[in-house]
């Protein structure tokens, strides 16, 4: 809205700075335990009010990287269920970063295709119901990765399709 001359940016960064756990990553409010979304959430605001140099990014990109899992996916917090919008976060924050290429790539893109349904769509775990969110993550992530073409794009589409209401909604 070209209005961010209008805050006290050092407050706001301030606040972001107190949510920042001692082991990485950030909370939702002082003194939680660190999130994974709120974490890209956090990197990207310090990022655009030109503040990442206020953090030790290797303590971050490391608690980052110990959110995957071994089946590929990442979960919200270390030692947490691989789950398709956690690594759908981390992957954009370790893309902040410029630094994807720091984790098991061929294992991410295993499990991004382990979320897809039969019918079209993808769900946030394997062999789990297609949900929209989910399925925008995972066709983000596989983009980004040059991945698209390892599914059937039509069957996707007409699966968004049929989620389309007589209204015009979804």
């Amino acid at each position: 809205l070209g209005a961010l001359d209008q805050i006290d940016k050092d407050k706001v960064i301030q606040f972001i700075l107190s949510t920042e756990h001692p082991n990485g990553g950030f909370a939702p409010i002082p003194g939680q335990q660190p999130h994974v979304e709120t974490t890209y959430y956090a990197i990207k605001l310090l990022k655009d009010l030109n503040a990442l140099d206020k953090i030790d990014k290797n303590k971050h990109i490391n608690w980052l990287k110990s959110l995957q899992n071994p089946d590929g996916g990442f979960g919200h917090n270390p030692g947490q269920t691989s789950h398709i919008a956690w690594t759908y976060f981390a992957v954009k924050t370790l893309m902040e970063f410029n630094v994807l290429n720091q984790v098991d790539i061929n294992k991410l893109i295993e499990f991004i295709l382990s979320t897809e349904h039969p019918n079209g769509g993808f769900g946030h775990l394997p062999n789990q119901q297609p949900h929209p969110v989910y399925t925008y993550d995972a066709i983000f992530l596989l983009k980004m990765l040059d991945k698209l073409d390892g599914i059937d794009k039509k069957k996707h589409i007409n699966w968004l399709k049929s989620l389309q209401r007589p209204d015009g909604g979804f």
